[in-house]
Protein backbone atom coordinates (compact mmCIF):
# COMPACT_ATOMS: atom_id res chain seq x y z
CA UNK A 1 0.00 0.00 0.00
CA UNK A 2 0.95 3.53 -0.82
CA UNK A 3 1.01 6.30 2.51
CA UNK A 4 2.18 8.36 -1.07
CA UNK A 5 30.55 21.29 -4.70
CA UNK A 6 32.68 23.13 -5.92
CA UNK A 7 32.74 23.87 -9.58
CA UNK A 8 35.14 21.01 -10.54
CA UNK A 9 32.77 18.55 -9.63
CA UNK A 10 30.64 18.96 -12.82
CA UNK A 11 33.60 17.73 -15.07
CA UNK A 12 33.12 14.07 -16.73
CA UNK A 13 30.75 12.79 -14.12
CA UNK A 14 28.49 14.79 -14.89
CA UNK A 15 28.91 15.11 -18.74
CA UNK A 16 25.30 15.70 -19.37
CA UNK A 17 25.21 13.15 -22.90
CA UNK A 18 27.40 10.39 -22.06
CA UNK A 19 28.31 7.80 -24.28
CA UNK A 20 26.36 4.64 -22.38
CA UNK A 21 26.19 0.90 -24.26
CA UNK A 22 22.67 0.75 -24.93
CA UNK A 23 20.08 -1.29 -22.32
CA UNK A 24 20.61 -5.10 -23.04
CA UNK A 25 17.70 -7.55 -21.90
CA UNK A 26 19.56 -9.96 -20.06
CA UNK A 27 18.63 -13.80 -19.02
CA UNK A 28 17.77 -12.48 -15.61
CA UNK A 29 15.21 -9.94 -17.30
CA UNK A 30 13.41 -12.39 -18.90
CA UNK A 31 13.14 -14.35 -16.37
CA UNK A 32 11.89 -11.87 -14.13
CA UNK A 33 9.41 -10.84 -16.45
CA UNK A 34 8.34 -14.18 -16.72
CA UNK A 35 8.15 -14.72 -13.24
CA UNK A 36 6.04 -11.15 -12.62
CA UNK A 37 3.38 -12.52 -15.84
CA UNK A 38 2.53 -16.07 -14.06
CA UNK A 39 2.01 -14.41 -10.89
CA UNK A 40 -0.05 -11.81 -12.48
CA UNK A 41 -2.29 -14.63 -14.47
CA UNK A 42 -2.59 -15.97 -11.08
CA UNK A 43 -4.62 -13.91 -10.03
CA UNK A 44 -8.09 -13.69 -10.43
CA UNK A 45 -9.30 -11.08 -12.94
CA UNK A 46 -6.03 -8.84 -12.55
CA UNK A 47 -5.00 -9.41 -15.96
CA UNK A 48 -8.61 -8.94 -17.23
CA UNK A 49 -8.03 -7.00 -20.89
CA UNK A 50 -11.13 -4.86 -20.62
CA UNK A 51 -9.79 -3.12 -17.00
CA UNK A 52 -7.60 -1.25 -19.37
CA UNK A 53 -10.68 -0.35 -21.79
CA UNK A 54 -12.46 3.25 -22.23
CA UNK A 55 -11.84 6.47 -20.08
CA UNK A 56 -10.12 6.41 -17.08
CA UNK A 57 -13.57 7.34 -15.59
CA UNK A 58 -15.05 4.74 -16.76
CA UNK A 59 -12.18 2.32 -15.83
CA UNK A 60 -12.19 3.72 -12.32
CA UNK A 61 -16.13 3.31 -12.36
CA UNK A 62 -15.17 -0.68 -13.18
CA UNK A 63 -12.79 -1.18 -10.51
CA UNK A 64 -14.98 0.19 -8.05
CA UNK A 65 -17.49 -2.56 -8.81
CA UNK A 66 -14.98 -5.29 -9.08
CA UNK A 67 -14.10 -4.27 -5.56
CA UNK A 68 -17.68 -4.24 -4.32
CA UNK A 69 -18.13 -7.75 -5.81
CA UNK A 70 -14.93 -9.35 -4.63
CA UNK A 71 -15.11 -11.99 -1.85
CA UNK A 72 -11.52 -11.10 -0.25
CA UNK A 73 -12.68 -13.94 2.51
CA UNK A 74 -9.46 -16.81 3.18
CA UNK A 75 -7.21 -14.57 1.88
CA UNK A 76 -3.99 -12.81 3.69
CA UNK A 77 -4.02 -8.77 4.09
CA UNK A 78 -1.21 -8.56 1.99
CA UNK A 79 -2.92 -10.96 -1.12
CA UNK A 80 -5.82 -8.73 -0.52
CA UNK A 81 -3.65 -5.24 -0.96
CA UNK A 82 -1.60 -7.30 -3.64
CA UNK A 83 -4.45 -8.11 -5.44
CA UNK A 84 -5.80 -4.60 -5.49
CA UNK A 85 -2.54 -3.30 -6.67
CA UNK A 86 -2.15 -5.57 -9.45
CA UNK A 87 -5.68 -4.63 -10.69
CA UNK A 88 -4.93 -0.63 -10.76
CA UNK A 89 -1.76 -1.35 -12.39
CA UNK A 90 -3.26 -3.01 -15.61
CA UNK A 91 -6.14 -0.53 -15.46
CA UNK A 92 -3.99 2.61 -15.60
CA UNK A 93 -0.18 1.95 -17.49
CA UNK A 94 1.01 5.41 -15.64
CA UNK A 95 -0.27 4.38 -12.13
CA UNK A 96 3.20 4.67 -10.71
CA UNK A 97 3.33 8.23 -12.49
CA UNK A 98 0.13 8.85 -10.95
CA UNK A 99 1.25 7.98 -7.59
CA UNK A 100 4.08 9.95 -8.00
CA UNK A 101 2.68 13.30 -8.53
CA UNK A 102 3.11 13.85 -12.25
CA UNK A 103 -0.69 15.13 -11.95
CA UNK A 104 -0.51 16.72 -9.20
CA UNK A 105 -1.25 19.92 -10.15
CA UNK A 106 -5.04 19.24 -11.91
CA UNK A 107 -6.02 18.83 -7.79
CA UNK A 108 -7.77 16.11 -6.07
CA UNK A 109 -10.86 16.17 -7.49
CA UNK A 110 -9.35 15.29 -11.18
CA UNK A 111 -9.63 11.36 -12.61
CA UNK A 112 -6.06 11.37 -11.12
CA UNK A 113 -6.75 12.22 -8.09
CA UNK A 114 -9.52 10.10 -7.38
CA UNK A 115 -7.37 7.27 -8.67
CA UNK A 116 -5.38 7.20 -5.73
CA UNK A 117 -7.72 7.94 -3.25
CA UNK A 118 -9.37 5.11 -4.53
CA UNK A 119 -6.32 2.74 -4.37
CA UNK A 120 -6.15 3.69 -0.61
CA UNK A 121 -9.36 3.16 0.12
CA UNK A 122 -10.41 0.14 -1.65
CA UNK A 123 -7.25 -1.10 0.37
CA UNK A 124 -8.20 0.08 3.79
CA UNK A 125 -12.06 -1.65 2.87
CA UNK A 126 -10.60 -4.94 2.32
CA UNK A 127 -7.93 -5.29 5.24
CA UNK A 128 -10.24 -4.14 8.11
CA UNK A 129 -8.04 -3.50 11.15
CA UNK A 130 -5.17 -4.66 9.63
CA UNK A 131 -2.09 -2.53 10.79
CA UNK A 132 0.28 -1.88 7.82
CA UNK A 133 3.98 -2.02 8.62
CA UNK A 134 5.05 2.03 8.02
CA UNK A 135 8.87 1.47 8.52
CA UNK A 136 12.11 -0.21 8.65
CA UNK A 137 12.79 -3.59 7.40
CA UNK A 138 9.19 -4.77 7.97
CA UNK A 139 7.81 -2.01 5.48
CA UNK A 140 10.53 -2.63 2.39
CA UNK A 141 9.77 -6.81 2.96
CA UNK A 142 5.47 -5.78 2.97
CA UNK A 143 6.14 -3.47 0.04
CA UNK A 144 8.27 -5.57 -2.03
CA UNK A 145 5.53 -8.38 -2.06
CA UNK A 146 2.15 -6.61 -2.32
CA UNK A 147 4.25 -4.87 -5.38
CA UNK A 148 5.86 -8.04 -7.30
CA UNK A 149 9.34 -8.13 -5.99
CA UNK A 150 9.73 -10.32 -3.32
CA UNK A 151 13.42 -12.03 -3.16
CA UNK A 152 14.87 -9.84 -5.25
CA UNK A 153 17.76 -8.18 -4.96
CA UNK A 154 17.54 -4.36 -5.19
CA UNK A 155 19.95 -4.53 -8.27
CA UNK A 156 17.74 -6.77 -9.64
CA UNK A 157 14.62 -4.32 -8.44
CA UNK A 158 16.07 -1.43 -9.55
CA UNK A 159 16.99 -3.17 -13.54
CA UNK A 160 12.91 -4.57 -13.92
CA UNK A 161 12.19 -0.67 -12.84
CA UNK A 162 14.11 0.84 -15.30
CA UNK A 163 13.32 -1.24 -17.76
CA UNK A 164 9.57 -1.13 -17.46
CA UNK A 165 9.64 2.33 -18.10
CA UNK A 166 12.33 2.47 -20.69
CA UNK A 167 11.15 5.24 -22.72
CA UNK A 168 13.92 7.88 -21.54
CA UNK A 169 11.18 11.08 -20.18
CA UNK A 170 10.61 13.02 -17.30
CA UNK A 171 7.62 10.96 -17.45
CA UNK A 172 9.06 7.57 -17.00
CA UNK A 173 11.92 8.85 -14.61
CA UNK A 174 9.17 9.93 -12.24
CA UNK A 175 7.31 6.33 -12.12
CA UNK A 176 10.61 4.74 -11.55
CA UNK A 177 11.49 6.95 -8.74
CA UNK A 178 8.04 6.53 -7.44
CA UNK A 179 8.35 2.76 -7.55
CA UNK A 180 12.12 2.60 -5.85
CA UNK A 181 11.41 5.15 -3.28
CA UNK A 182 8.02 3.00 -2.67
CA UNK A 183 10.13 0.14 -2.43
CA UNK A 184 12.60 1.93 -0.13
CA UNK A 185 15.63 1.67 -2.33
CA UNK A 186 17.63 4.86 -3.10
CA UNK A 187 15.49 7.35 -0.82
CA UNK A 188 18.13 10.30 -0.46
CA UNK A 189 19.02 10.36 -3.68
CA UNK A 190 14.74 10.80 -4.70
CA UNK A 191 14.45 13.02 -2.07
CA UNK A 192 17.19 15.40 -3.73
CA UNK A 193 15.83 14.39 -7.19
CA UNK A 194 12.48 15.30 -6.96
CA UNK A 195 12.56 19.12 -6.56
CA UNK A 196 14.36 19.14 -9.50
CA UNK A 197 11.82 17.30 -11.24
CA UNK A 198 9.28 19.99 -11.25
CA UNK A 199 11.80 22.11 -11.77
CA UNK A 200 12.37 20.33 -14.95
CA UNK A 201 8.67 20.61 -16.33
CA UNK A 202 8.73 24.71 -14.38
CA UNK A 203 11.50 25.41 -17.00
CA UNK A 204 10.27 23.81 -19.92
CA UNK A 205 7.36 25.02 -19.55
CA UNK A 206 8.32 28.95 -19.14
CA UNK A 207 10.39 28.35 -22.37
CA UNK A 208 7.45 27.99 -24.62
CA UNK A 209 4.75 30.25 -22.95
CA UNK A 210 6.58 32.49 -20.54
CA UNK A 211 5.45 32.73 -17.34
CA UNK A 212 1.95 31.86 -15.97
CA UNK A 213 0.59 31.47 -12.69
CA UNK A 214 0.75 28.60 -10.63
CA UNK A 215 -3.17 27.52 -11.43
CA UNK A 216 -3.20 28.54 -15.09
CA UNK A 217 -4.72 25.10 -17.03
CA UNK A 218 -2.28 26.45 -19.85
CA UNK A 219 0.53 25.98 -17.58
CA UNK A 220 -0.73 22.72 -15.93
CA UNK A 221 -1.38 20.94 -18.85
CA UNK A 222 2.12 22.23 -20.12
CA UNK A 223 4.14 20.79 -17.53
CA UNK A 224 2.20 17.38 -17.55
CA UNK A 225 2.57 18.02 -21.74
CA UNK A 226 6.51 18.19 -21.22
CA UNK A 227 7.25 15.66 -18.57
CA UNK A 228 5.39 13.23 -21.22
CA UNK A 229 7.85 14.25 -24.03
CA UNK A 230 10.80 15.51 -22.77
CA UNK A 231 14.04 13.24 -22.84
CA UNK A 232 16.01 13.52 -19.89
CA UNK A 233 18.84 11.09 -18.51
CA UNK A 234 19.18 10.32 -14.43
CA UNK A 235 22.93 11.80 -15.11
CA UNK A 236 21.36 14.92 -17.01
CA UNK A 237 18.84 15.63 -14.10
CA UNK A 238 21.50 15.13 -11.46
CA UNK A 239 24.01 17.48 -12.90
CA UNK A 240 21.45 19.99 -13.53
CA UNK A 241 20.46 19.91 -9.96
CA UNK A 242 23.58 20.52 -9.01
CA UNK A 243 24.20 22.86 -10.84
CA UNK A 244 20.64 24.69 -9.85
CA UNK A 245 22.18 24.30 -6.38
CA UNK A 246 25.06 26.11 -6.58
CA UNK A 247 23.38 29.05 -7.27
CA UNK A 248 21.58 28.59 -3.95
CA UNK A 249 22.72 29.76 -0.56
CA UNK A 250 23.23 27.08 2.06
CA UNK A 251 23.08 27.85 6.41
CA UNK A 252 24.54 25.79 9.01
CA UNK A 253 25.16 27.42 12.77
CA UNK A 254 28.89 25.92 12.80
CA UNK A 255 29.61 27.25 9.70
CA UNK A 256 30.20 30.42 6.95
CA UNK A 257 27.85 30.65 3.68
CA UNK A 258 31.00 29.81 2.09
CA UNK A 259 31.87 26.60 4.13
CA UNK A 260 27.69 25.89 4.32
CA UNK A 261 27.60 25.61 0.43
CA UNK A 262 30.78 23.84 -0.34
CA UNK A 263 29.87 20.89 2.17
CA UNK A 264 26.52 20.69 1.24
CA UNK A 265 27.17 20.78 -2.37
CA UNK A 266 29.82 17.97 -1.79
CA UNK A 267 26.99 15.77 0.15
CA UNK A 268 25.06 16.04 -2.80
CA UNK A 269 27.55 15.34 -5.48
CA UNK A 270 28.85 11.98 -3.32
CA UNK A 271 24.96 11.04 -2.49
CA UNK A 272 24.13 11.39 -6.33
CA UNK A 273 27.79 9.69 -7.50
CA UNK A 274 26.59 6.67 -5.68
CA UNK A 275 22.94 6.77 -7.21
CA UNK A 276 24.04 7.10 -10.57
CA UNK A 277 26.70 4.03 -10.47
CA UNK A 278 24.05 2.20 -9.23
CA UNK A 279 21.84 3.24 -12.03
CA UNK A 280 23.92 2.37 -14.71
CA UNK A 281 24.90 -0.60 -13.50
CA UNK A 282 21.14 -1.41 -13.36
CA UNK A 283 20.92 -0.24 -16.93
CA UNK A 284 23.02 -2.59 -18.11
CA UNK A 285 21.72 -6.00 -16.57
Amino acid sequence: MDFSVSNRGFGTLWNKNPSVPATETSSFLAAANSMRAEKSSSIPDASDPELSAGTYEQRLARLRKLHANTDYSGMEPRDRDKLIIDRFRATFPDYTAILGGLYSMLGDNSVYGQIRDEAVKQVLEACPGFEFPMQGEARKEYQRYVWGYEGMSEDEIRAVVLQKNNGGTLADIIASAQELDNLGIDMEAFGLLSLQIRQEMMNGTERDYGYLSDDNPIRINAMIAYAKGYQISWRSLAHNLLEESATHTFKRADMSQEEAKRVALAEMESCLTEFLTKMDNAERR
